[in-house]
């Protein structure tokens, strides 16, 4: 493919695919209004809920490196017409898929049912959180086998499609939370878990539905094409993405356990809504960045490094040009606040918005660095660079907290998490890129 016309790709594939994605995520804006209002004037079960939330936006991108080793599987498969291996690997897959969510999810159960959940949330009584919790195991378990279908679309280039589950499900969850606050269940944790559950999965499987009765019929899944030889090879291919995954997970979405832990529920709900924006800013980044991936791997196989060379450099300035506007911003953003929210006393301080900029900052940079480094089949550096980055994130909020009740430090250890991956990874890019050359 000519450099200019795989430009052209990326641009379209990142673009169609981004609108959806933007669209869903404002309507995950409206839903923080939605939830103060459901909860009332409960921050203890506001705080709590959001703590769940994050432990379920952590546990759904575990999905054992089955997703990535699918999609890479397919692109190989149907460009080498492979109609039967295409089926196997898909029906493999989710065989896989549903074991490894039973096992995953009698564990989960377990240790929900034994564990003291009181102490992590300071004794709070008013809400049975082994009911919700065991809710939102399920939707985890349903959410593993479900979730292949989106993979099985990026490997088909079409990341456009695979975005509208998400949308759906914002859309479906948001107008769960208005027609709530006229029902005699509000504030209820367990019903507010169920209805995720059922806005999480629905879309998923009407799209699963839609995939292999419709779009490729002939690579649906069978249990007579399964081999698990074939799963344990896409497992094998997937393996390094789910350390990768399990790292970023850690490094981005402990820090509501973290502020619950060490400060009080408020701050929280302070911390889950202020971040709120910048966490939309450096997803709608990210996901822009998406078709970056399968195309710096299909021009390194071409040879067109000089294409690869270009995309890096105009990354990295388009990460520095981001975090100049994030840090200008910064005067505009109280106002922001206070018009969102609906409430002039809520805005966060000068210094709270700063390490949120900052941390933001460093999501950007990430974005662009793991799509190419991924694309470029450099995992293991990947692995490393993150490992030392959240030993160095734990080291620095566990320190700080004891000396300050700051929850904006906690969002700025994000920044420490992934500093060594900034600072060394394009290092080894560039060494990689002159090494090929």
């Amino acid at each position: 493919m000519p450099a200019e016309q795989r430009t052209k790709h990326i641009l379209r594939a990142g673009l169609t695919g981004l609108v959806v994605r933007v669209a869903g995520i404002f309507i995950s804006f409206a839903t923080i209004p939605g939830y103060l209002s459901y909860f009332e004037s409960s921050n203890e079960g506001l705080a709590v809920w959001f703590v769940l939330l994050t432990f379920l936006t952590w546990a759904l991108n575990l999905d054992f490196g089955l997703g990535n080793g699918l999609r890479q599987a397919v692109v190989d498969l149907r460009s080498n017409g492979d109609t039967l291996g295409l089926k196997r690997a898909i029906s493999s897959t989710y065989s896989i898929a549903f074991l490894l969510s039973l096992l995953a999810g009698t564990i989960l159960i377990f240790g929900i049912l034994t564990f003291n959940w009181q102490k992590l949330f300071r004794g709070n009584q008013e809400v049975d959180l082994k009911s919700a919790l065991t809710i939102i195991t399920i939707a985890i378990c349903l959410q593993l086998v479900l979730r292949i279908a989106p993979s099985i679309l990026y490997g088909l280039h079409r990341p456009t499609t695979a975005a509208v589950p998400g949308l759906a499900s914002n859309i479906l969850l948001l107008l769960y939370l208005v027609a709530a606050t006229h029902l005699p269940f509000r504030g209820d944790l367990n019903a507010l878990a169920l209805a995720y559950l059922v806005c999480l999965t629905a879309p998923l499987l009407a799209m699963s539905l839609w995939l292999f009765r419709g779009l490729i019929p002939e690579a649906s899944p069978s249990m007579h094409f399964i081999a698990f030889g074939e799963g344990r090879r896409i497992l094998q291919i997937g393996a390094g993405f789910l350390l990768i995954q399990l790292l970023y997970a850690a490094a981005t979405t402990t820090n509501p356990a973290v502020i619950s832990w060490q400060l009080e529920p408020s701050a929280v709900v302070e911390y889950q809504v202020y971040s709120r924006p910048y966490s939309a800013l450096s997803m709608i980044f990210g996901l822009a960045l998406i078709p970056i991936w399968s195309a710096v791997t299909q021009a390194a196989k071409d040879g067109d490094l000089a294409w690869v060379n270009k995309l890096f450099r105009r990354l990295c300035c388009l990460t520095i040009v981001a975090a100049l506007i994030l840090i200008a911003a910064i005067p505009i953003m109280g106002p922001f606040y206070a018009i969102w929210l609906r409430d002039p006393e809520l805005k966060p301080s000068t210094f709270q918005l700063s390490c949120l900029a900052v941390s933001c900052t460093a999501l950007f940079a990430n974005a662009g660095l793991s799509n190419l480094a991924s694309g470029l089949g450099q995992i293991s550096s990947q692995i490393s660079l993150l490992a030392v980055g959240i030993v160095c994130k734990f080291a620095f909020t566990l320190t700080v907290l004891q000396q300050s009740q700051e929850w904006a430090l906690v969002a700025l250890s994000d920044t420490l998490a992934f500093l060594p991956y900034i600072l060394i990874q394009p290092l080894i890019i560039i060494q990689a890129l002159r090494r090929t050359a």
